[in-house]
């Protein structure tokens, strides 16, 4: 056995799982013979985890044998480089649909040739395709790729490729490649076919096969309006992702339609180029009533983020509301850095709404972005939240007298947890006392995130007691040490009776309420 280490064998008594029925074994090898968790798969590959399995006892052994499902949902090519082996694994799957990855980014002509060579014979029957391609030379490979490509795709379910890297780009970008002009990617033939995530090869929008996509990551180049105009036939889409800036404007003077997409659970954009043509694309898409928004923003050094793409941010910003229903969030969390503007919003059921901006690299930015982010966040409703994280940095683009602050503080009404950083309190302690007066009325527990030297010790003194002189006193208080921290002496809130404090390092937690006498218990 090459391509597998040997399996240990140990005399003991049979275990309980030896007497279990075939069809609930059955259900665990099915559960575990899955290769379409990358993170998992990476780890512990399915396809090692059945040959263990077959070889544990006749019995396990003649069961995996009797289930050709079972090798046919494992084939991975980053493990099978024998030629033996993979003829042996597609012998055992019968005549099942496969399920293939590769995702040790193929790298080399060498091992392209063994994953190219594998899709040319089985590419009628493959079912679920995740491959990432490294540094290749291209053109050696480029005519036979395309060829399979071309070809029909009816058992095909997922499909993830992932074109070769450019060897001489540093940022590990894709390498650009263009596809044959009379090209029809699965000669518009992929029945079955539910998700799509293939950067570099740009699919025909309106192929018959689009109808069943549920998960869709673009390719572009791409008008806004074409893709507005697509989703007339896209009744099944649920996730739409753009990660590659493969979204343009339209062209001057293009009436853009509005179009209504009533699956649509999840859409994710990150972007470092251009913005319009994504407020373009939110402004007139209407969504299910509950749809995950994610948008991101990290600029590179041709991004001029000027006043007009400031006014788009910002109307995407107010557009939340009509994918998320913001007013159910349970948690909230609110990052102001140097060039940073980071809201997250988590709503029930865990679904998340992003929208993050990172302008470091910028070319140039407008002097109040940070102003019209903040007015324009504290305008959504936010108030019902229960849980606020707030992290201020000391160099975020905002001042302690912007009128905007006070506006956004004041904005969260019904949080009553507050999770915030010793540079988030020093912070709010320099703002006018009018407003910390109104500020964050209804918080009662705080958690400090890390506490690390006497500074942040006094830091959240100062703020317990600038809570009880507005009225609103802290009940409860949770610190996480610092991990490399030594003699936190957290005993100067004893003066603060009844505070509930809990005190969080190396993976313990010690509680203790002030005015106790055991003032030891504050020291770390």
């Amino acid at each position: 056995m090459t391509d597998f280490q040997a399996v240990p064998a140990f005399a003991s008594l049979p275990s309980p799982i030896s007497k279990l029925y075939d069809d609930l074994l059955w259900a665990i090898f099915r559960q575990n013979a899955n290769n379409t968790q990358r993170e998992v798969e990476d780890k512990t590959p399915a396809l090692r985890t059945l040959v263990y399995t077959s070889l544990v006892c006749s019995k396990w052994r003649n069961l995996t044998l009797s289930l050709p499902s079972l090798w046919a949902d494992v084939i991975n090519l980053d493990i099978l480089s024998n030629e033996e082996w993979r003829k042996e694994f597609v012998k055992r799957a019968g005549d099942i649909p496969l399920s293939v990855v590769c995702h040790k980014e193929v790298d080399g002509d060498r091992n392209t040739e063994l994953t190219v060579s594998f899709l040319e014979e089985h590419w009628e029957r493959i079912r679920y395709l995740d491959v990432r391609m490294g540094y290749i030379n291209w053109r050696n490979f480029e005519e036979r790729i395309w060829g399979i490509l071309a070809r029909p795709a009816k058992e095909l379910e997922v499909f993830r490729f992932f074109p070769p890297l450019d060897r001489f780009n540093m940022d590990r970008k894709p390498l650009y490649v263009i596809r044959p002009t009379d090209f029809t990617l699965f000669s518009n033939e992929a029945p079955v076919l539910h998700t799509f995530h293939a950067p570099g090869i740009k699919p025909n929008l309106t192929a018959s096969w689009f109808a069943g996509v549920r998960d869709l990551s673009l390719t572009g180049p791409l008008q806004v309006n074409e893709l507005l105009s697509a989703f007339s036939h896209m009744h099944c889409l649920e996730v739409l992702q753009d990660n590659c800036d493969a979204i343009i404007a339209a062209t001057e003077g293009t009436v853009l339609p509005h179009a209504t997409c009533p699956s649509l659970k999840s859409i994710i954009i990150s972007t470092c180029r251009s913005i319009r043509p994504y407020r373009e694309l939110i402004t007139h898409l209407l969504p299910a009533s509950t749809c995950a928004l994610s948008f991101s923003v990290v600029a590179d050094e041709n991004f001029a983020f000027d006043a007009l793409a400031l006014s788009d941010v910002s109307r995407i910003l107010q557009m939340l509301p009509n994918y998320c229903d913001l007013s159910s969030a349970t948690s909230l969390s609110v990052t102001l850095h140097s060039r940073t503007f980071d809201f997250q919003a988590m709503l029930p059921d865990n679904v998340p709404c992003v929208f993050f901006l990172a302008l470091a690299s910028a070319s140039d930015v407008s002097d109040n972005y940070m102003q019209v982010l903040l007015s324009t966040l504290a305008s959504l409703p936010l108030h019902n939240a229960n849980k606020l994280s707030l992290s201020i940095g000391e160099s975020a683009d905002i001042s302690y007298v912007d009128p905007e602050v006070a506006e956004f503080l004041s904005s969260f009404s019904f949080a009553r947890q507050l999770e915030l950083s010793s540079d988030t309190i020093q912070f709010i302690l320099t703002l006018p006392q009018e407003v910390q007066d109104i500020a964050l009325p209804s918080v009662d527990k705080v958690y400090l995130t890390t506490c690390s030297n006497e500074l942040d010790v006094i830091c959240i003194q100062v703020f317990l007691s600038a809570r009880i002189a507005v009225g609103r006193p802290v009940a409860e208080l949770d610190v996480r040490i610092s991990e490399f921290s030594i003699g936190i002496d957290l005993s100067c809130l004893e003066e603060f009776y009844d505070l509930k404090v809990s005190l969080l390092f190396d993976g313990f937690k010690r509680d203790y309420v002030c005015g106790s006498g055991l003032v030891g218990d504050l020291v770390v």
